[in-house]
């Protein structure tokens, strides 16, 4: 499956804090088809201010694909209010 800088959908926890926590990923994959992966753990999230530039959030996660582990970047751009998936 090839889901490389796709646009995605995200269900997210937000905490009381307003802090965001993905936890469900939906894309659709080459041959047309939605695919829901579950993010199993969240190992590093990084904010990302540069002058002129949009702001982002990047949430460095571990999914389970076929059965296996896989690492992703999953990006959320706070102006635009969308999520990229880099896989």
């Amino acid at each position: 499956m090839s889901i490389i800088n796709s646009p995605a959908e995200v269900i997210v926890h937000t905490t009381k804090d307003g802090k965001m926590k993905p936890f469900k990923i939906r894309v659709i994959d080459e041959s047309g088809e939605y695919c829901v992966l579950k993010i199993d753990k969240i190992i590093k999230i990084d904010e990302i201010k540069r002058h002129k530039e949009p702001r982002l959030i990047k949430y460095y996660c571990v999914v389970i694909l076929n059965e296996s582990a896989k690492n992703i970047e999953l990006i959320y751009n706070i102006e635009t209010m969308r999520w990229l998936l880099k896989a």
